[in-house]
């Protein structure tokens, strides 16, 4: 059978279609098979149904550079999403690593995907006596590998009192230590040789009370002083404080509503405290000509209530979304989780991973939905924000109804965000997606990574479990 209509007619028609009739019309023919088979077919799919899908097995490649067989894979695996954020999604398989040093007493504390291979897992010992420091075992690992023996890229197993990973994508793994007496290293990962030491720098006239961010050459720390300064590591000794002028007492104010997550691009900074968001131009660091030593926000938000945890998640020309727990029992319980949407101004102008000018929030944050995540007192919980803003995943203890009681127990649960407001009120939910629940409060971390569909969840004996979706 063959059609009177010239080729690009059919194509034209053929991209108006969804992807599951293409495959219908491929069965019809030898000729209609090879038309579906042709590459601007499968473009157009991708454009018109996958613009805001998760693809995961990219393995890093742009979808421009996809041949034809494999942008259709990448439209049938993108619409396939909905198994892994099903009621109770069961992982295609598991990858089981060792986040701490047999014999340790140490616990995970920071579980981060960096790009589609790498795993960062962050483990923290007690305070060694009289002194800041803390042993701490940052693992690199290659998820990707095939061997066991081979998935650890790199480890680092030192005394300090901070430390920070560098959360940017397509570089070689850096991560930066705070040692006493305010001298901070830089670590990178070496092919051959695991994690070396390639920079020493100190700052005795400043001191560094933690670290809270790191990126390229850009450092943001906390001081003993309680305020938060970026150091410029390209020009040693040159510091900005920040300050927010419309909070009062700043340095006592930091001091009792410490940051809890900090987002850095090369040009701007988004940080979260326990009672604001504030957006800073890095501009100033750029510009050797500038002399004050203070940076302002260029907007901000308090917050209402103080937040007990927070997760971000940024994503170049969408809005900015955060999941918190409040402090306070009221007028909000500990046991609900909050999602709020900062919309971006529409003025600015954006390029890739960078805000060029002008506020980036400029409204109040908009409650969208509240979710029901229950924590007994004194158990562990944890929560993760897909990178894209659209799934959260979060430890609780709801399990009465799987064990018949309530002393132990914990779920790790999820749920897709972005829920509609219901008569101009937030939509209430519940974690409607079971990946796993146990009878025992073994779990510690949790982290999502939306982009490739995979979960990674950590318990109190160092193991970490990755569940893969696809």
């Amino acid at each position: 059978m063959t059609s009177p209509l010239p080729e690009d007619i059919l194509v034209a028609i053929l991209s108006k279609l969804h992807p599951r009739d293409i495959f219908l019309v491929r069965q019809v023919s030898k000729p209609f098979l090879a038309l579906t088979q042709l590459r601007q077919i499968w473009i157009a799919m991708l454009s018109a149904w996958c613009s805001n899908i998760p693809i995961p097995g990219l393995r890093g490649q742009a979808t421009t550079s996809l041949s034809s067989d494999l942008l259709e894979l990448a439209v049938v695996r993108a619409l396939h999403g909905n198994i892994w954020i099903s009621a109770a999604p069961t992982p295609q398989y598991e990858i089981c690593l060792k986040g701490i040093e047999q014999g340790r007493r140490a616990r995970i504390v920071g579980l981060h995907f960096l790009s589609y291979r790498l795993l960062w897992s962050v483990a923290v010992g007690a305070p060694v006596s009289g002194t800041r420091l803390r042993r701490v075992e940052i693992r690199a690992w290659d998820i990707e590998a095939k061997g066991l023996e081979d998935r650890l890229l790199g480890l680092v197993n030192e005394d300090v009192v901070s430390w920070r990973v560098e959360m940017v994508e397509n570089v070689v793994p850096r991560l930066i230590l705070l040692r006493d007496n305010s001298k901070v290293e830089i670590w990178e990962l070496s092919d051959r040789h695991g994690f070396v030491r390639i920079l020493e720098a100190s700052f005795p006239n400043t001191p560094l009370a933690r670290l809270l961010a790191f990126r390229k050459s850009v450092v943001v720390a906390e001081l003993a002083s309680g305020v938060t300064c970026i150091l410029d590591l390209a020009n040693q000794g040159r510091y900005f404080m920040l300050q927010n002028p419309q909070l009062t007492q700043a340095s006592i104010f930091l001091l009792i509503y410490p940051c809890h997550e900090i987002h850095l691009t090369d040009d701007s900074l988004i940080q979260a405290t326990t009672k604001s968001v504030e957006v800073y131009s890095l501009v100033p660091l750029s510009q050797s000509t500038s002399t004050s030593p203070v940076l302002q926000p260029i907007s901000q938000h308090s917050w209402q209530w103080s937040v007990d945890s927070l997760a971000l998640a940024y994503r170049p020309c969408a809005p900015l979304s955060i999941l918190l727990r409040w402090a306070t029992y009221y007028p909000w319980p500990v046991n609900m989780l909050h999602h709020y949407v900062l919309p971006r101004d529409p003025a600015n102008v954006f390029s890739d991973d960078k805000l060029l000018s002008s506020p980036l929030l400029t409204e109040a944050p908009s409650l969208l939905e509240t979710i029901g995540a229950p924590v007994r007192l004194l158990a562990p919980y944890s929560m993760s924000l897909g990178s894209r803003g659209t799934l959260a995943v979060w430890i609780d203890t709801q399990t009465e109804e799987y064990f018949q009681h309530s002393d132990s127990g914990q779920r790790v649960v999820g749920c897709v965000l972005g829920q509609t407001m219901i008569d101009g009120d937030p939509a209430t939910r519940t974690g409607d997606i079971l990946y796993d629940v146990s009878e025992s409060d073994k779990w510690v971390k949790v982290e999502v990574d939306q982009e490739e569909r995979r979960l990674a969840v950590a318990d109190e004996h160092g193991g970490i479990v990755i569940r893969c979706y696809y």
